[in-house]
C-alpha cells in the first residue's frame, strides 16, 4: 500500500509540473517571441503547446488536488499524519482557491497573478521539504 501512496505522490508532482508549464511557455513566448518566430515551423509547434497548456492549466490543477486527496488518504491510513505533507497540501489548496478566484472573478486584484505565481514557488519548496 505504501507503493501506491508513493505512486500518487509522483502523480502529484507530474500534474503540478504540467500546471506550471503553462507559465513557462507563456513566459518564453513573451520574452523571446521574436527569436522564436525566426523558425516558423518550430514557432507553430511551440504555439500549439502553449495553447494546450493554457487550455488545460486548470484541469492539471484540479487533477493535482485529486491526487493529493488520494495520496493523503493512503498515507494517513498507513503511516499517520505528516506535518510537512499537510503544509504542502495546505499551500496547494491556497493555490487552487487563488486559481478559482482568478478564473471566476470579474474584478481581479492587480496583484492576483503575482500572488498566484509566488504561491507556486512556495508550493515547490514545501513539496521538496516534504519529499526530503
Amino acid at each position: 500500500m505504501g507503493e501506491l501512496g508513493e505512486l500518487f505522490g509522483i502523480l502529484i508532482i507530474v500534474f503540478y509540473s504540467l500546471a506550471v508549464l503553462n507559465f513557462c511557455f507563456k513566459f518564453f513566448n513573451r520574452k523571446y517571441r521574436d527569436k522564436l518566430k525566426r523558425n516558423e515551423k518550430f514557432y507553430k509547434v511551440y504555439m500549439n503547446f502553449l495553447k494546450f497548456f493554457a487550455k488545460y492549466h486548470r484541469y492539471f490543477g484540479f487533477a493535482t488536488i485529486l491526487m493529493i486527496l488520494i495520496h493523503f488518504f493512503i498515507q494517513f491510513s498507513n503511516y499517520g499524519l505528516s506535518i510537512t505533507g499537510c503544509i504542502a497540501a495546505g499551500v496547494m489548496l491556497l493555490q487552487i482557491v487563488l486559481g478559482i478566484y482568478g478564473q471566476f472573478s470579474k474584478k481581479k486584484m492587480k496583484s492576483w497573478i503575482l500572488i498566484h505565481r509566488g504561491i507556486a514557488v512556495l508550493l515547490l519548496v514545501t513539496i521538496l521539504i516534504h519529499i526530503i
